[in-house]
């Protein structure tokens, strides 16, 4: 199967870039501080807005082909006596979410909605029900939630190198991190990487 361009790969996580991106090189032993507060590599960084849990799924989340390979209870499984509850996805047993008026500030509310989005976004995603789907995504769009994503061609970190990544998202083409080097995310959240390769050597 031909390799995806890097126009395409952006393409699938919804961003269009004009311009060439460019390779970066941490030399061996030395510290690169992706930073968006660093005018040295504000260029490289784009901003995508997330709309939907859907679309937060696509660009921070796991696949739900990869959850179903990793997690037995994602997989369909035939009870050998089946019941009511077992018929009932576990989504389905929880009440809809209903957002009106200030309920989205709520605590409780706004932790069920946490709670329900890493669900979604990390698990498999058609173990939840329609409706909180829909709740979920009202707060996003309320919310406006936009993530940082820094983008180069090729990244290549040498050896005894660090990498600091200060952005929930890095995009690259290749990335290739010799021996005792590494790249590390210090924004706080889950951080996700986009590459083609991620090879050590």
């Amino acid at each position: 199967m031909p390799e995806l361009s890097i126009a395409e790969r952006l393409k699938s996580i919804g961003l269009v870039h004009d311009g060439n991106l460019e390779d970066l090189n941490v030399e061996a032993g030395t510290t690169i501080d992706l930073d968006p507060r660093n005018d040295r590599f504000k260029s490289y960084l784009d901003r995508m807005t997330l709309d939907s849990i859907r679309r937060v799924k696509q660009v921070m989340g796991i696949p739900d082909d990869a959850v179903e390979e990793t997690d037995p209870q994602a997989r369909p499984q035939t009870p050998i006596r089946p019941t009511l509850g077992d018929r009932v996805p576990l989504s389905q047993r929880i009440p809809p979410l209903v957002l009106a008026g200030a309920a989205a500030q709520d605590v409780a509310t706004t932790k069920r909605l946490y709670d329900i989005s890493a669900e979604y976004v990390f698990g498999d995603s058609k173990r939840i029900d329609r409706r909180q789907i829909e709740a979920v995504d009202k707060w996003i769009k309320t919310a406006g939630i936009k993530i940082q994503i820094f983008l180069f061609k090729n990244i290549h970190v040498g050896k005894g190198a660090t990498l600091n990544v200060q952005s929930a998202a890095l995009f690259a083409h290749h990335i290739t991190v010799e021996k005792t080097g590494r790249i590390k995310f210090k924004s706080g959240t889950h951080s996700t990487v986009h590459a083609a390769s991620f090879k050590g050597l």
